[in-house]
């Protein structure tokens, strides 16, 4: 489970039913489960959840078939990959910038 932060001003591009929407877009058949939605079987994706936490982080969870690859595997990421984009308004290389930044500040945090 990872929670990515949204792009500031980005929510409104996914408030209301736009996110379920959008995953409708990219992954097909998509149902609301808990807070979120949920995609099964899409390609690797065995199970992908998203779930809105707040207006500034998503939280994302999947789950994947190790026996899919090649080319089926290839486009499943490109796909999750074009989504998160979509959903947080930072292409790959800004969410990883993101990430390195959360490490290190966890990093330097005084142990209590």
């Amino acid at each position: 489970m990872r929670d990515y932060e949204l792009r500031r001003g980005h929510w409104k591009n996914i408030d209301g039913d736009a996110l379920l929407h959008l995953m409708q877009d990219v992954f097909g058949e998509t149902k609301t489960e808990d807070k979120g939605y949920v995609v099964e079987n899409f390609g690797a994706l065995q199970r992908l959840y998203v779930e809105k936490l707040g207006k500034t982080h998503l939280r994302v969870d999947t789950v994947m078939n190790p026996k899919v690859a090649g080319e089926e595997s290839q486009k499943t990421i490109r796909a999750y990959y074009d989504f998160l984009e979509l959903a947080t308004g930072y292409n790959a290389k800004e969410r990883q910038k993101r990430l390195k930044k959360e490490i290190e500040k966890e990093g330097e945090a005084p142990e209590v």
